[in-house]
């Protein structure tokens, strides 16, 4: 037997991850094809593949491919994917019902709401399928499929839910402490009604707003009320009160957390600007960056933000990338050269030939991929909700039976069946199981987006508890994004004060990162910075200026090399034992004498302990409270760390 592996993405261009159904479906095709023997995927890199092992005396390896290939165009003319937007902002707790308005259209197999990103994914069978029947359905239930702009709300139309559910607890303290007190339960009755009404209003709105769309779902929710309704028919009001007012306050708490997460979305597109200068003849026009087409130049000027993907036809900078890369040092750009909207101009103004129109830029892209990975829920959601769709029918059809069966039977009385029924129904609500699991995810999401980190979905946030190992990218995670001095090399004869202190009073006129770093070491160590005047900077080499009468040069090497200044072979040394120690150099020069190297680097965060990497191509080893299974090599923990 032999094994071929075909990437994914290639056989499935449309799918967002090796966990699709559509893998499946295709792995069921290629196991009937003649020759192959076994399918499975293989997820231990950047791109999922499929492996296929044959029969080399039954098919050849270019018939095993030409067999995958056409599997593969099988499955995306039957099947298809597609995300729509939705809007959802009264009923952040409704995403099963979302799901369920959607699967009830005539040809989906599968949808997944995403609250956070307002947005849900759809698979569907396309001979079966329109997609104006998922626009009726939506809008039947309330749903505007494009999003309407509305003016600020105050703070109580933000926050009704977490008022009206702090006022049913109010309402329930009160009552519970008048009760103790001795006050009369008819006094105390009508206090704990309006605690009833305060937690109920949300489950019933939604209960009758189901019922009103043809829908009825025996869920949580459903469960939740009967307990809160069976409890006040016991005459225990404060229990059936205090179920209601864990609930509201549960789904309170789930709205603030969708917010935040949405806020987290909402900042990753807040990072390209709303307005492009587009040339329209000779001048340059402000138009709105969806309206900018491929093939339109932009000017983008000194300090501003890069409004689209594009290729750079005039001009040089240093363009900070870490919106998008991460990394703190900005990358020299010249003609030719590519630049991604987000990301923020230096020094020089560049004019740039749009080659991606707003929707397929860079940007555009991450931001699709985070919304829909958040549609992957964790598998303990996927748990709570499979167990909710048998657990509450059961448990109402249980209930019923202990009212009817042992009266029928002549165990007990009828009013001793609907108590123990009743009991059983407050009993039996899962307040852990329907509060816990989603309202802890959510909450996990937004707290870490609230610490710039942003995890793209439940799976993934509860995939943090099973891991061993953990790969970091260190800008802005183990070191602060900002470079800082590091290394002062002067040439022979000249003092690391002299260099410093000359190098500072040039920099002062730059706005480039690595300067403001040359200042900040200079004041940092009380140095009088002089002032330099006929300051020249050269976009993506350098600058020039004269401090005290002397023409000072601070560059890379390419400054010098562009006017023909050799450079000597210890200043060549210094520059390449730098560089191999991950630092970014500064050459310095004062009239025809050299002064020296500089040094930068960005520095670790306060609490970061340095390691030695014990896995290869790792530049950091990050010791978690779990100690390495026994049987791991460095080598299958790098595996494993690929795979996830």
């Amino acid at each position: 037997m032999r094994e071929v592996r075909i990437e994914l993405p290639l056989l499935l261009p449309e799918i967002p991850d090796a966990h699709d159904a559509c893998v499946r479906r295709l792995q069921e095709l290629l196991t009937l094809r003649r020759g192959i023997t076994r399918t499975h995927v293989v997820d231990d890199g950047d791109t999922p593949s499929l492996c296929l092992h044959y029969d080399p005396d039954v098919v050849t390896i270019d018939s095993v491919e030409r067999l995958a290939r056409a599997a593969g165009a099988e499955v995306r003319e039957r099947y298809g994917h597609r995300v729509w937007p939705i809007r959802a902002i009264e009923a952040e707790d409704a995403g099963r019902r979302i799901e369920n308005t959607v699967m009830a259209v005539h040809g989906v197999l599968a949808a997944s709401a995403n609250l956070a990103g307002q947005i849900v994914r759809v698979e569907f069978e396309r001979a079966r399928f329109r997609p104006d029947d998922i626009e009726d359905a939506l809008s039947a239930a309330g749903l505007a499929t494009l999003p309407e702009p509305h003016a600020p709300r105050g703070w109580y139309a933000s926050h009704r839910e977490l008022a009206w559910s702090l006022a049913a607890g109010a309402l329930l303290a009160i009552g519970f402490a008048l009760s103790r007190s001795g006050v009369a339960p008819s006094a105390v009755i009508p206090i704990y009604l309006g605690s009833y009404a305060f937690g109920a209003f949300d489950l019933v709105r939604h209960a009758f707003g189901s019922v009103r769309q043809g829908r009825f779902s025996f869920d949580i929710d459903l469960l939740m009320l009967l307990a809160a309704l069976g409890a006040a028919m016991l005459g225990e009001w404060a229990e059936g009160a205090f179920l209601l007012f864990l609930f509201s306050l549960a789904h309170a708490l789930e709205h603030y957390a969708l917010g935040r997460a949405r806020a987290s979305i909402r900042a990753l597109a807040d990072l390209a600007p709303p307005v492009a200068h587009v040339q329209r003849g000779d001048q340059f026009e402000e138009v709105p960056v969806a309206r900018v087409q491929r093939g339109d130049r932009v000017l983008v000027r000194p300090a501003e933000r890069v409004p689209v993907d594009g290729l750079i036809v005039s001009g040089q900078s240093a363009i900070n990338q870490a919106p998008i890369t991460g990394e703190s040092v900005p990358v020299d750009k010249a003609e030719g050269d590519d630049v991604f909207a987000g990301t923020i101009n230096g020094e020089g103004a560049l004019t740039v030939e749009t080659t991606k129109a707003a929707g397929d830029r860079t940007l555009d892209r991450v931001i699709k991929l985070v919304e829909e990975a958040q549609t992957q829920k964790a598998p303990t959601q996927v748990f709570t909700e499979r167990f909710e769709r048998v657990f509450v029918p059961a448990v109402l059809v249980a209930a019923v039976l202990v009212i009817v069966v042992p009266p029928l039977l002549g165990i007990w009385e009828w009013s001793t069946g609907l108590y123990r029924g009743l009991a059983l129904l407050v009993a039996s609500s899962p307040c852990a199981l329907a509060l816990g699991t989603p309202a802890t995810v959510l909450a996990g999401i937004a707290q870490a987006a609230r610490r710039g980190v942003l995890i793209k979905g439940g799976m993934h946030l509860e995939n943090l508890g099973t891991i061993r190992a953990i790969a970091l990218d260190k800008t802005g995670t183990l070191t602060v994004g900002q470079p800082e001095v590091t290394d002062v090399v002067p040439a022979p004869g000249v003092s690391a004060d002299d260099l410093l202190r000359l190098a500072a009073s040039v920099e002062r006129q730059s706005q480039h990162p690595l300067a403001a770093a040359v200042v900040r070491k200079a004041e940092a160590v009380g140095f009088k910075i002089d002032l330099a005047d006929a300051v020249e900077s050269v976009t993506g080499r350098g600058i020039r200026a004269t401090v005290s009468g002397r023409r000072v040069e601070i560059g890379n090497a390419r400054l010098f090399n562009d006017s023909g200044v050799p450079i000597p072979e210890a200043i060549r040394e210094s520059v390449a034992r730098l560089q191999a120690g991950g630092r970014s150099v500064m050459l310095v020069r004062s009239d025809d004498a050299w002064l020296g190297v500089l040094g930068l680097a960005d520095r670790p965060r306060e609490g970061v302990r340095g390691h030695q990497p014990s896995v290869r191509h790792l530049p950091f080893r990050v010791r978690l409270p779990f100690p390495r299974r026994p049987w791991q090599s460095p080598r299958s923990l790098a595996r494993g760390l690929a795979r996830r």
